[in-house]
């Protein structure tokens, strides 16, 4: 995997002692283009705690990280049925790669040279290849191996199914910066699970902002923050909170 998408992380010695935490504002700017802003901004209660400061040493920090981060990559969502969809190998290192037909959403008519060709990232590719009839071992060991055509063979015949009936409609998430498109992630056409660090920030500090409020006495730093997130929105999504 390239560097640039190796996960970084920090620890409480690359925090300044004057970071003491991030006003709720600012974290709210977060999610301000976010098509679900209105609905997050309800479900963690923003209206009463604007103008509270949350006393998370290490928060400023973070929220400086994931601006820079934010920077480096513009992110497109695309909704596509598999036979909008075909395969190919890069040509810089000769990686499977998806190439994504973008189609005009009010004719159902495929745009002329909207073509984006995408190297998958993280578990993108095991993820969609689980997709089809749970492929995911197979595919990935034929490629690994060197026996990519007999995937292609494989993807190019579930054409014929996805054609007959049997839908396969997905919406994918991709990242594009100045050497290429990224396919990051699917998401979903029915429940919306955004891969999106701001709002992950967001409603982390958020709640657990409203649960030191519980406990004073509580020390909480933005390092031990990011390990507590995925608790609070796990918790939160099971009691169906964050479900779209």
């Amino acid at each position: 995997m390239e560097d640039k998408f190796r996960k970084k992380s920090f620890t409480d010695k690359d925090i300044p002692a004057s970071d003491r935490g991030v006003p709720v504002k600012e974290v709210v700017k977060l999610i301000t283009s976010s098509p679900f802003y209105e609905d997050l901004c309800e479900l963690l209660e923003v209206e009463k705690l604007k103008d509270e400061f949350i006393e998370i040493p290490g928060a400023a920090t973070l929220l400086q990280a994931i601006k820079a981060k934010n920077k480096e990559f513009e992110k497109i969502d695309l909704e596509a049925s598999y036979n909008n969809l075909a395969f190919t190998k890069t040509e810089d290192d000769g990686k499977f790669a998806f190439v994504f037909s973008q189609v005009d959403e009010e004719t159902g008519e495929l745009i002329e040279g909207g073509s984006i060709i995408a190297k998958p990232i993280y578990s993108a590719r095991s993820d969609f290849f689980s997709t089809l009839f749970n492929m995911d071992r197979y595919a990935n060991s034929l490629i690994d191996s060197g026996y990519g055509h007999l995937v292609q063979t494989n993807l190019d015949s579930l054409k014929e199914i996805y054609s007959n009936g049997k839908t396969h409609r997905k919406k994918y998430r991709l990242l594009k910066d100045e050497d290429g498109v990224y396919f990051r992630a699917i998401t979903s056409c029915k429940n919306y699970y955004d891969y999106n660090n701001n709002i992950a920030v967001f409603v982390g500090l958020l709640a657990l902002h409203q649960e030191s409020k519980k406990m004073p006495g509580l020390q909480l730093s933005a390092v031990n923050t990011m390990s507590l997130l995925y608790a609070f929105t796990l918790r939160r999504r099971k009691a169906g909170q964050l479900k779209k």
